[in-house]
């Protein structure tokens, strides 16, 4: 299983704890910025391991949809990578079950509980359309409605 990475380094771990975050969750890559900074660049990218090419049949398609293969190694990463945080602002694309943050939001809450409530919905974001500066300015205004 080859999932990309950006761990961080042991400064910035001291940098997220206790913080704020920004999320953008995404099909295959979820950003992480600190919420109160002014950089736009993210402090961290985790990236989803490549689907190759998968054959679903009818009944499989909730269980193991192909967009769901490495899916849980990829939301444990992600995980990883927040639960030294105060508060986490997640932003996700898509609605219902297209939607990759609502399913980390369903694996956080089984596999890590004590993170649930620490984390705060966005309404669904397109990605496409926003710069990372545009993203983080509608997380700080839903940190700042909390």
């Amino acid at each position: 299983m080859n999932v990309y990475i950006e761990f961080m380094s042991q400064q910035e771990i001291i940098k997220t704890t206790g913080r704020v975050l920004a999320v953008a969750v995404e099909h295959d890559q979820t950003r992480i910025w600190l919420l109160q900074e002014s950089t736009r660049d993210p402090l961290v990218v985790v990236e989803r391991e490549a689907v190759h090419h998968t054959h679903v049949r009818g009944g499989q398609e909730r269980h193991q949809h192909a967009s769901e293969v490495n899916e849980t190694p990829y939301f444990a990463d992600v995980l990883s990578q927040l639960e030294d945080s105060s508060h986490i602002v997640l932003m996700g694309h898509g609605s219902g079950n297209s939607n990759t943050a609502s399913r980390l939001v369903e694996y956080a809450n089984k596999h890590l509980p004590q993170i649930k409530d620490r984390i705060i919905t966005a309404d669904p974001v397109d990605f496409s359309a926003l710069s990372n500066g545009q993203l983080l300015a509608l997380a700080m205004d839903v940190w700042e409605r909390q």
